[in-house]
């Protein structure tokens, strides 16, 4: 009905270039009661925002105001597909509350009308959330055959439903960011770096209609690709779905938006058909081949080759020395978060021990002779692998006790695009201990880390927290710091927050600022992320 609408309405043609003679463009003719040059309406378009009052319109009781965001979003993808013809464009939803009109909705106007609980999804006592996720999910495929990105922000204490809608940002490369109001700093800081923050040529950090095709040698399948956008052969999050998918090239997996830090997980495994003695003294390679469009209208093309000798079958010390932790348990983690929507929590947990008891088979048996040389090497390069999954076991990714559908589905959403620096701190939080004795020393995640005589930060990707010890409280009220002499006092004070400073300056999606002092109410952030 909409693309009939706009079609029949009145057109007008748009000329390209500064020359008006010249041949129309390629796309559409756009109706002039809805659609103008940047140029004509821009200053319109600001007058209008100025000028926007808070509606008088008063609420009954006990009622929620009736959005209609699910018909609102379909609306905008629909118009940019008549409008962008397949190119590049970004859609930015801004959202106050949830969706309680028409489709996508996913509770009532009436506030007697609770939300959707995690324990009603694993239930399935919640109808209208699972019409809205099918309702969404044709959103967004529409959206991503345009090549069209989906951005959400809200501004909304309670739950805006983006559990439902996470498939518009997820399969699209969009971003989605919630704060308290519009007013926070956490929204002007996001919505600053997304859009209009500049690298050092002067061009903003942002891509578009990314191609990527991945491409292995033989005796190396391709068995997952996990990550933001999609295939048009194969579904978003690929990976395992039968033996029959392995292939060694996967083609014209489609991003539409591309950000400086967002990943792809790609999982390879030896060919079936291949013998361990062919490989013997060979090579393995795999090649990422990706393609995407700037800011500035130009197109640019990377090819990244990795060689990698075939290890001995028996040689377990060369396979030890290549073991990356960290990339190994972003990536187990991005496989363990792709089951949950297929099995339950307490099969993935299964599958997360069963992985740990097959690694310390393999290498902790065969290595159990008394060998200095073979010892130091398992606990350089498991140990920190084993704690990476003991913490993710327990995080906020797999835990839904005191997490809304809402924040998990967010939070899942970020471990599936992040790199793995990013992932690490999301799993197992970095603490530093700052001390007048000493200067920023890195401290264990344990309750014993808090001493009164000492400064701590933590940053979990999602929140940077100073916490005072209860000394440095009463210390920092006199205040000591302004007192001659105190010089060292001073310098400690400021420390923490000049590093926690630096890291706001430089994450995206800004992270929540929390400062607390010891026996504080704000002392519970910290204390929840420490082990006793």
């Amino acid at each position: 009905y909409l693309e009939r609408l706009v079609k029949d309405s009145h057109w007008t043609p748009i000329y390209s270039g500064n020359n008006t003679n010249s041949n129309l463009i390629n796309n559409p003719i756009l109706p002039s009661n809805f659609f103008g040059n940047k140029e004509i309406f821009s200053t319109i378009l600001n007058e209008l925002i100025e000028d926007n009052r808070v509606g008088k319109y008063q609420l009954p009781d006990n009622s929620r105001a009736p959005r209609c965001t699910g018909a609102a979003l379909s609306f905008a993808v629909k118009i940019l597909k008549i409008v962008s013809m397949e190119k590049a464009s970004r859609i930015v939803l801004f959202t106050g509350g949830a969706c309680v009109e028409g489709p996508g909705q996913i509770t009532g106007n009436d506030l007697s009308e609770t939300f959707r609980s995690y324990s009603d999804l694993k239930k399935k006592k919640s109808p209208r959330s699972l019409t809205a996720l099918s309702y969404y999910e044709s959103v967004a495929s529409t959206a991503f055959q345009n090549d069209c990105g989906i951005d959400i922000f809200a501004g909304s204490l309670d739950q805006i439903g983006y559990y439902e809608m996470k498939s518009c940002v997820e399969q699209t490369g969009g971003i989605f960011i919630q704060v308290e109001s519009f007013r926070h700093p956490m929204f002007k800081e996001s919505i600053e770096k997304a859009f209009w923050y500049r690298n050092e040529n002067g061009d903003r950090e942002m891509m578009f209609q990314c191609s990527v095709k991945i491409s292995s040698s033989p005796g190396l399948d391709i068995v997952g690709v996990l990550g933001p956008g999609g295939n048009t052969n194969v579904t978003t999050n690929w990976l395992f779905p039968n033996r029959k998918t392995r292939t060694r090239t996967v083609k014209d997996w489609r991003i539409p938006v591309l950000s400086p830090t967002l990943t792809l997980g790609i999982y390879l495994e030896p060919s079936q058909d291949s013998r361990r003695e062919d490989r013997q003294g060979k090579a393995g390679y795999i090649q990422i081949n990706s393609n995407f469009q700037c800011t500035n209208g130009k197109s640019k093309n990377f090819v990244v080759t990795i060689v990698k000798p075939w290890a001995p079958s028996k040689d377990l010390i060369q396979l030890l020395r290549n073991f990356d932790q960290e990339t190994a348990m972003s990536l187990v983690a991005r496989a363990a978060i792709s089951k949950i929507g297929k099995e339950q929590i307490s099969d993935v947990l299964c599958w997360l021990d069963k992985i740990l008891i097959r690694l310390c088979l393999r290498f902790a048996v065969n290595l159990e002779k008394d060998r200095k040389k073979e010892k130091l090497v398992w606990k350089k390069r498991h140990v920190l692998f084993i704690q990476f999954m003991s913490d993710f076991r327990n995080s906020q990714f797999l835990e839904a006790l005191n997490n809304s559908p809402d924040e998990i589905a967010s939070y899942r959403s970020l471990l599936n695009r992040e790199n793995v620096g990013n992932i690490v701190r999301m799993v197992q939080p970095v603490l530093g201990s700052y001390s007048i004795d000493s200067p920023s020393t890195p401290s264990p995640l344990k309750i014993g880390s808090v001493w009164p005589e000492k400064i701590l930060l933590l940053d979990s990707f999602f929140w940077v927290i100073v916490f005072l010890g209860d000394s440095i409280s009463q210390w920092s009220r006199e205040p000591f710091d302004t007192f001659p002499g105190y010089n060292k006092f001073k310098e400690l004070l400021r420390a923490p927050g000049l590093d926690a400073e630096y890291i706001l300056e430089n994450r995206f999606p800004y992270p929540r600022f929390i400062e607390s002092r010891q026996y504080g109410s704000q002392a519970r952030f910290l204390l929840a992320k420490l082990k006793m």
